[in-house]
């Protein structure tokens, strides 16, 4: 009987389960960063392999992550801006992780326990967010081959085209996302741990990925290693980030045990060492920490004729399979080095958040699984009570994923959910402002808009309240906050992350724009032409439409030889027809009845 053949009533009952917890996500639309990454980024609307493993939104700053480029591309290729395909591929992604994750299991544990971690994996409400969420495909995508990687790397005959297809799948989840270097420690670790033998082909192979994703990364990609500070954690310095990596852990460690809050968005810091910030944390994780000590040293003591029970049992989900120190560690090895890369001794682009929690739940679990196999006689004798409390357990979690799955319906649902969850988070309340603004609902998003720039004040939240003003038709309030808005500017971040660097220039050159729009809108030729010539020339010297902005104002003072100098300059600059139409106008004397301000 092959793995397959032995294992399809519990695959049967992944897909199908998978499938009616999962199913609301099929009538979702494009949410948060969706936006972005798939359909406003041309780079993904054609498929162009020099473009995207090149610069672009995907390879930028400490990212380097061309394959999820690719894959979008593909899709949006096929299916365009359908998110019920988006959403049904990344489905089936899930499902196909888990499926390979429970095979994993299986080599462990009995089958009736590796099902049942395998189950938590599929419906754990943590995971919504990497199963709902289109932007987050690439979690399910680095998972995917680097579980495949594992399983062909526990044989202890590894035959060079294994470790050549190994070796592949390994460089294709970290091209995926830089998780998926993590499966080659473990695949190195595995061999260690079980003594599997041929360790030293499996670090040359390590050694070869991170080469050629090195590689790639530089001279394809032309991207470095540099950080963000385009959220809160990311301004402090270590010492005051190692700070918060109690209220990290515990974050994620109460989410796993009781996921009834959820949200986006989380860029909360902790500053001090209050109690219920640094205190209660730094407790549950010292005492997370003790017992899981505590349970390997007591694992590590046992006979050895306790750890394996060589008498098979009547019932084939509840086998014996030998379990020792190497086993708990491989999967403490899962867990630490998961949490390792997301608490924040590298700043990230936020504190913390439920997708990264995908790769270090297999380490929690397997653990759990280690102790659940352990106690198989105890289960074993009191079989009923333990099936009616993983049952109680799965749909529990079941049905909070399942109602997890409607908040991500649209933008709107999503941030008017996450607003309920957490507080002074001025990103989150910048976007809701936006959402509720296109809503209609005009004063509740200035509302929001303004308690965002009240948390943290940036360019680009005070942009987004002229940008309201001025949409309202109020010239004034508009003026005022646009000029509020360019004292924000901080160009001491150009050494930084590379996407935060760019979106404030954008923000800068438009908010230049829309203050020389305003000015013209108002009358106030004068000040359109010292904002354009002292100020936002100097910084976009090739900006097509401040040099329109010019030629108008100075054409509405009836400078005509300098209004057609500017709107020539802009001609030359950008010769499509609008700036075309205004150039005509200027040369003949009839702009003046023809703007529409």
């Amino acid at each position: 009987m092959n793995t397959l053949q032995k294992y399809e009533k519990y695959l049967y009952a992944i897909i199908f389960l998978g499938a009616i917890i999962y199913f609301p996500i099929f009538f979702n639309g494009f949410v948060w960063d969706d936006i972005d990454y798939i359909l406003t980024n041309p780079q993904v609307h054609q498929l162009n392999l020099p473009v995207l493993f090149g610069q672009s939104l995907f390879n930028s700053g400490p990212f380097y992550r061309p394959i999820p480029a690719v894959y979008f591309a593909i899709v949006y290729s096929l299916f365009g801006q359908h998110a019920f395909m988006y959403h049904l591929l990344q489905l089936i992604l899930h499902l196909a992780d888990t499926s390979l994750l429970f095979l994993f299991l299986c080599i462990f544990f009995s089958d009736g326990i590796g099902f049942f971690l395998a189950l938590l994996f599929l419906v754990h409400p943590i995971n919504v967010e990497s199963v709902a969420y289109i932007g987050s495909t690439q979690s399910e995508l680095y998972f995917l081959p680097g579980i495949i990687a594992l399983l062909l790397s526990q044989t202890k005959d590894i035959t060079r085209k294994r470790l050549f297809w190994i070796t592949g799948l390994l460089l294709f989840s970290a091209l995926t996302k830089e998780t998926g270097f993590l499966f080659i420690l473990l695949a190195i670790a595995s061999r260690y741990l079980f003594k599997l033998g041929k360790v030293k082909e499996f670090l040359l192979s390590g050694a070869s990925i991170v080469t050629v994703y090195g590689v790639l990364r530089v001279l394809l990609g032309g991207v470095t290693f540099s950080g963000s500070n385009i959220v809160p954690i990311a301004t402090l310095s270590l010492p005051q980030r190692l700070l918060n990596i109690p209220s990290i852990v515990f974050y994620y460690l109460k989410t796993f045990v009781f996921p009834l809050q959820l949200t986006i968005e989380q860029s909360w810091i902790v500053n001090s060492m209050s109690f219920q910030d640094f205190i209660l944390p730094f407790i549950v994780c010292l005492v997370f920490m003790i017992a899981v000590i505590y349970f390997a040293l007591a694992l590590s003591k046992r006979p050895r004729d306790q750890q394996h029970v060589k008498q098979k049992y009547q019932k084939e989900y509840l086998l014996e399979k030998e379990i020792t120190i190497q086993e708990f560690l491989f999967f403490a090895l899962w867990f630490v080095i998961g949490m390792g890369i997301i608490l924040q001794i590298v700043p990230l682009d936020m504190t913390v958040a439920d997708r990264w929690f995908y790769f270090p739940i297999v380490g929690l679990l397997g653990m759990i699984g280690v102790a659940l196999q352990v106690l198989l006689p105890s289960i074993r004798q009191h079989f009923k009570s333990y099936l009616y409390t993983v049952l109680i357990i799965v749909c529990l979690l079941s049905v909070r994923t399942f109602i997890r799955t409607f908040d991500w319906k649209n933008e709107l649902t999503i941030y008017a959910d996450a607003q309920h969850a957490s507080s002074n988070n001025y990103m989150l309340d910048n976007a809701y402002a936006i959402e509720l603004f296109n809503s209609g609902q005009h004063d509740k998003a200035i509302t929001y808009d303004k308690q965002s720039i009240a948390i943290y004040p940036s360019i680009i939240n005070i942009r987004l309240l002229a940008d309201f003003y001025k949409n309202l038709h109020q010239d004034n309030d508009a003026i005022r906050t646009y000029n509020q808005a360019i004292n924000y500017y901080k160009p001491d971040v150009r050494d930084n992350l590379k996407g935060f660097v760019q979106r404030e220039d954008d923000d800068l050159e438009n908010v230049y724009n829309s203050l020389a729009y305003e000015y013209l809108a108002t009358n106030d030729s004068n000040d359109a032409i010292s904002l354009i010539t002292t100020k936002a020339l100097m910084k976009f010297p090739n900006d097509p439409d401040l040099y329109v902005s010019l030629a108008i104002a100075y054409s509405k003072l009836g400078n005509h030889d300098q209004a057609m100098n500017a709107i020539s300059k802009a001609r030359n600059l950008r010769p499509d027809q609008y700036t075309n139409t205004i150039y005509t106008q200027i040369e003949n004397n009839t702009l003046l009845n023809n703007l529409n301000y």
